[in-house]
């Protein structure tokens, strides 16, 4: 599993680059061999999938659920690349698609931690006011001392 994962994960950062390579490159011809390289590695990923999900190991469902996305993803991403007339178009298309996954992913994190923060701060000035009346009113019975 360790071994799937670091291998995965390395082809899905190679896949980025050479997405991110190939959109900016000027000269056609190198673009195409970053094109070739973009849909090896495809293939790769592809291939990673299919073996590890057709393995007899036990993964949990959830991590399945995603192998599968993921392979749906890159075989969409390889038609697309095959079929569109313009390469790099193409392939803006799929890195905006990423982006706009990981910006969905940001915005989501941040919106638990600000929630997060939120209840943190209720529940803090909870304690400082059962505290306070606590202190002033004894337990909630008005406490009566002489000091004679």
């Amino acid at each position: 599993m360790e071994q799937f994962e670091s291998e995965y994960s390395k082809l899905k950062q190679d896949y980025e680059t050479a997405l991110n390579a190939a959109i900016v490159e000027p000269d056609q011809a190198r673009q195409m061999v970053l094109l070739n390289q973009i849909l090896t590695i495809n293939q790769q990923m592809v291939d990673l999938i299919h073996r590890f999900l057709s393995s007899k190991r036990r993964v949990n469902t959830t991590r399945i659920h995603e192998l599968t996305r993921d392979l749906i993803k890159y075989q969409e991403d390889r038609g697309e690349i095959e079929n569109n007339d313009k390469k790099v178009r193409a392939m803006k298309l799929i890195l905006n698609k990423t982006n706009e996954n990981i910006n969905n992913i940001i915005y989501k994190y941040y919106l638990y931690i600000g929630t997060l923060i939120f209840l943190c701060f209720v529940v803090i000035f909870l304690i400082l006011k059962s505290s306070y009346k606590t202190a002033i009113l004894g337990g909630g019975k008005l406490v009566l001392t002489s000091f004679s």
